[in-house]
């Protein structure tokens, strides 16, 4: 199944990695069978998992280079002669903020759900709907590539104008750019639906479950809280009351995840998961592990002139 990118104008995060979500219709119906099996635990095994899970530091990986992209597309359209604000992207990840796979550390506990991390809204500069400021901020359709997915399937991009500019003085090109993107979310998707063929994660889930239960929180999983909180900004939900709920929910999510054990067994399971992966699967994460530590120095230097 195709699936496709198309235009950059809302001013979302640069990477729709950091927030566990899938594309829809690019994933495979299920784990792909090993063509050639790796040793569980080892280093490239390694390498891949970090750009599966999601922790503190991969957060903050997510909001730096946010910050980066949207400053250097700003920079661009300014020197075409275009608005651009840069959007506010919500304050800096915390040590203390926890995620589906990883626990932070500190007290209290946090998602990092916040509205502008939530909310999504196009630009309202001057000219924004004029053709040619789409033609400068996105370049010309010619200007594109496709990419394929692992499992099947392939993502559409395109490579010009100002966002283009921005991501390939990130990258290096557009292309690792949306392999970053993009590839990890499949191979995340396909992840997920071998967690619920591996009995100790089930068995944790359950436990987790029941212990949130307890304590008056009814959700399938850390995942499900953590959206469950997204959704509440969406619906209206004040700054002062999503932070007291959230807090309280994370710090119960981290009292079951010690009784339940629910992120270990994940640990585990995406060890024996990546194991299983086919090599040219397991190379192509690496790539991107290789791509997101290039990139992380490079908004560093983008924001350093700023």
């Amino acid at each position: 199944m195709d699936c496709q990118r198309r235009g950059a104008r809302t001013r979302s995060a640069v990477l729709i990695l950091a927030v566990l979500v899938t594309v829809a219709g690019c994933a495979s119906s299920r784990p792909p069978r090993p063509s050639a099996p790796h040793s569980a635990g080892g280093p490239e095994v390694a390498a891949a998992g970090s750009v599966i899970a999601t922790d503190a530091s991969s957060l903050q990986w997510t909001w730096d280079l946010t910050r980066a992209e949207q400053t250097l597309t700003a920079q661009c359209m300014h020197s075409n002669g275009f608005a651009y604000t840069v959007p506010d992207v919500g304050p800096e990840p915390s040590a203390q903020t926890i995620t589906a796979t990883s626990l932070g550390s500190g007290y209290p506990a946090t998602y990092g759900v916040t509205p502008e991390s939530v909310s999504n809204r196009d630009p309202s500069d001057p000219g924004a709907t004029l053709p040619s400021y789409a033609e400068a901020l996105e370049g010309s359709p010619a200007d594109s590539g496709t990419l394929p997915l692992p499992g099947g399937g392939h993502v559409d991009y395109q490579t010009g104008g100002c966002v283009g500019q921005a991501r390939s003085t990130l990258f290096g090109n557009v292309r690792d750019y949306v392999a970053s993107a993009y590839i990890p979310q499949v191979v995340r998707s396909q992840f997920g639906q071998y967690l619920t063929t591996y009995q100790p994660y089930v068995t944790a889930l359950k436990g987790w479950q029941a212990c949130m239960k307890a304590g008056g929180w009814d959700y399938a999983n850390p995942q499900a809280a953590i959206a469950a909180l997204q959704a509440s900004v969406l619906h209206g939900t004040s700054a002062t009351d999503l932070a007291t709920h959230e807090t309280a929910i994370a710090d119960a999510d981290t009292a079951c995840d010690g009784r339940s054990h629910l992120r270990a067994s994940t640990e585990q399971a995406l060890t024996l998961f990546l194991g299983s992966l086919p090599t040219q699967t397991v190379d192509e994460l690496r790539a991107v592990a290789a791509s997101r530590v290039a990139a992380g120095r490079a908004a560093e230097r983008a924001m350093a002139g700023t």
